[in-house]
Parts: structure tokens; C-alpha cells; sequence
């Protein structure tokens, strides 16, 4: 039985995020099962009845933007641990959006989780799940194997369109 061709992405990914066009570098980790962004200044508005929430992410460009996505829900995240006598899990409660995320020339929506990830790397960590959506396989001997001309942002596309 024939299945779907995978796309083989490096372990670090330039990516595009939500459709404000924000360029972002992103760590492809299948130990991790769900995405998770650096996010600040995180608040619950309500629109129509609707949740969402606003919060600011690094611009990729020594600045900040605020992005408004629809809450769904929250997800609780097992914390790094040092190694102690206890085997006892700790676990982070954290806020989830719906998130448009490009990944070359292919957008999908993707649950991520929002946090605090300035101590680590990369601003943009997509697990299992995220990488599952773009039919992908990491190698983690790559890095940086998409054409960044690929990830066209909207408004980019739109004037393209409109020649």
C-alpha cells in the first residue's frame, strides 16, 4: 500500500508564523509532542463570544508584534527535572491557540502552546504533531533545508497575485 511521500526537514527549520508573515527560526524535535512559541504579555479577550488570546512574539527582527489567535483550550507539559531522589513529574499548565504556520511552500494550522522560552535557543519548538501535519520526517543530521524564497508570507502573495 502506497503512503503519502514524507518531506525529510532538518532538526532547525526557518519557518514562517501566523499570517502577520513573522520569518522565525524553529528546532523539528519528535521528542516533543506539541508545538510551543516564546510568547509575552499574555492575555483572554473575547470576541462575538469567542476566546482568544493576544500576546507579543520576537519579530525575528530585534522587535516584538502583537498576534491575536482563538484560545482552544490548555494542555499540561512535563518540566525538565533535575535529577533527584524523587521521580515525581512536574507539570506546566500552559495556554493553546490555533496557529497558521508555513513550512516552506505548505501552511497548516497547528496547535501551539504558548510560553516563556527565552532561556532556550530557538523561539519555535514543533514536535511530533506539527510535524506529522506537514507529512514530514526530521533528519537530524540537516539543518536549514528549506529555500526561506519559498515561505512567501500573505500579503507578499497577495501583491504577487495582483502583479
Amino acid at each position: 500500500m502506497a503512503g503519502v511521500e514524507k518531506k525529510v526537514y532538518g532538526y532547525i527549520e526557518k519557518v514562517r508564523v501566523s499570517d502577520a508573515g513573522i520569518l522565525l527560526t524553529a528546532k523539528l524535535d519528535t521528542g516533543a509532542k506539541s508545538a510551543s512559541l516564546d510568547a509575552t504579555d499574555i492575555r483572554e479577550v473575547e470576541e462575538d463570544g469567542i476566546p482568544y488570546l493576544l500576546f507579543r512574539v520576537l519579530d525575528g527582527n530585534g522587535g516584538s508584534v502583537e498576534l491575536k489567535q482563538k484560545y482552544i483550550g490548555n494542555v499540561r507539559i512535563k518540566m525538565r527535572t533535575e535529577k533527584s531522589k524523587s521521580n515525581k513529574k512536574r507539570l506546566a499548565e500552559r495556554l493553546v491557540v490555533m496557529m497558521p504556520i508555513q513550512v516552506g511552500e505548505e501552511k497548516r494550522d497547528i496547535r501551539v502552546n504558548l510560553t516563556n522560552r527565552e532561556h532556550f535557543l530557538y523561539p519555535l519548538l514543533l514536535g511530533r504533531e506539527a510535524i506529522e501535519a506537514f507529512d514530514g520526517i526530521v533528519d537530524p543530521k540537516l539543518a536549514f533545508t528549506i529555500d526561506v524564497g519559498q515561505i512567501i508570507s500573505a500579503p507578499e502573495q497577495r501583491k504577487i497575485e495582483a502583479g
